[in-house]
């Protein structure tokens, strides 16, 4: 609902975290769709992680391209948090415990 309020903005913010993100471009047209709030839980997930990986990648993170790679370019519809890390969960875990 907020997004139809000031759409113009709205997609300007959305196609500037999806740019920054690396992600496919998109989100914003999900916004503009007149059936957004029948599918706002994958808009509003998927709009929680490129603006994730946005940061990510804005504060040069090491995992920026894992976390992109799991959770923009993975499985569209998993639970927002949950994702296979195979490949980076020992880098993963010797941060935590660092």
């Amino acid at each position: 609902r907020a997004a139809t309020r000031a759409p113009a903005e709205a997609v300007q913010v959305i196609e500037g975290l999806e740019a920054l993100a690396g992600a496919k471009p998109g989100l914003a047209a999900a916004f503009r769709d007149k059936n957004v709030e029948r599918h706002a839980r994958a808009v509003t997930e998927r709009l929680a992680r490129v603006a994730a990986a946005a940061a990510l990648r804005e504060a040069h993170d090491t995992f920026a391209d894992a976390y992109a790679a799991t959770r923009i370019e993975g499985p569209p519809h998993t639970t927002f948090g949950a994702c296979d890390l195979t490949d980076v969960e020992e880098q993963l875990l010797a941060r935590v415990l660092s």
